[in-house]
C-alpha cells in the first residue's frame, strides 16, 4: 500500500529510503533505476495513508536509519542488493498467499501497485502527461506505451470472458 499511495514507487526506492527523506511534510529521493548525474529527485506530499504507514515504522528510528526493515547489509553493494532482492521475493511470495487466501485472482506482486496507480489515474482523467510526471518517465510517449499494455492485458482478460 504504501508503494501505491507513493505513486507507484518501486520496491528498490523503499528499500533505500531512510528517515532523512522526510523532509518538510514530504519524502524526498532519487530513483535509483534513473540515478544518474543530473536526475531530479522525487518529492511525495505524505498524505494521512502515507503518515499511518510512516508513523509506524520511524518509531525511535534516527536519521540515517532505514524507513523499512528491508536492507539490513549496506557496508558491501552486494550484500545490500541481496537483501533487497530477498525482501522483494519473500513480499512477492506473502502477497500471492494474501491474494489467494482473499479470492483475487490476479497475480500480486509489487509491481502491480504502480500499475494501477497509473491506470487509475488515466481511468479518473487524469492527463497523461501529470501521470508522466508522477512516474517519473522522460517523456509522455514511454508512459503511454507503459498505460497501453496495461490496457491490453485488461483487453486480453475481458475477451477471455467473452469467448470462453
Amino acid at each position: 500500500m504504501f508503494s501505491f499511495y507513493c505513486r507507484g514507487m518501486n520496491w528498490v526506492d523503499m528499500a533505500k529510503l531512510k528517515v532523512k527523506d522526510i523532509v518538510d511534510g514530504r519524502i524526498e529521493y532519487l530513483r535509483t533505476k534513473t540515478m544518474r548525474k543530473n536526475a531530479s529527485s522525487f518529492s511525495i506530499k505524505i498524505n494521512a495513508p502515507i503518515q499511518s504507514i510512516l508513523d509506524i515504522y520511524i518509531k525511535d528510528k534516527k536519521p540515517d536509519d532505514y524507513i523499512f526493515p528491508i536492507v539490513n547489509r549496506d557496508e558491501d553493494p552486494e550484500e545490500m542488493r541481496k537483501d533487497i532482492k530477498n525482501g522483494l521475493k519473500y513480499c512477492n511470495k506473502d502477497l500471492k498467499t494474501i491474494a489467494g487466501l482473499s479470492g483475487i485472482q490476479t497475480i500480486l506482486s509489487t509491481y502491480v501497485a504502480r500499475h494501477s496507480w497509473g491506470t487509475i489515474a488515466k481511468k479518473m482523467g487524469i492527463d497523461i502527461s501529470i501521470i508522466s510526471d508522477g512516474y517519473g518517465h522522460k517523456t509522455s510517449d514511454i508512459t503511454a506505451t507503459y498505460l497501453d499494455t496495461i490496457e491490453n492485458a485488461e483487453i486480453d482478460k475481458a475477451n477471455e470472458l467473452i469467448v470462453a
